[in-house]
């Protein structure tokens, strides 16, 4: 996904993990929600929960839960 058409507003940052909230500078855009390592090298623990967080989308209905786009690295 192309990011150079939102601004990002940082929501949380624990440490690990950063939650940004992607605002689309055109209108056309739709809002995401980015999760982040913190880390610029993070670690392999880390990469492996976002990994596992990923795996998880199948169960997620739609009805009441956001789907994730597509995982990059």
């Amino acid at each position: 996904m192309q990011l150079s058409g939102y601004s990002l507003d940082r929501l949380c940052d624990d440490g690990e993990f950063i939650l940004y909230r992607a605002h689309a500078k055109p209108t056309e855009l739709p809002p995401v929600l980015l999760l982040a390592p913190a880390s610029a090298r993070p670690s392999p623990e880390t990469l492996k929960k976002i990994d596992h967080e990923y795996s998880l989308r199948s169960e997620l209905d739609s009805a009441w839960a956001v789907r994730p786009l597509p995982f990059h690295r």
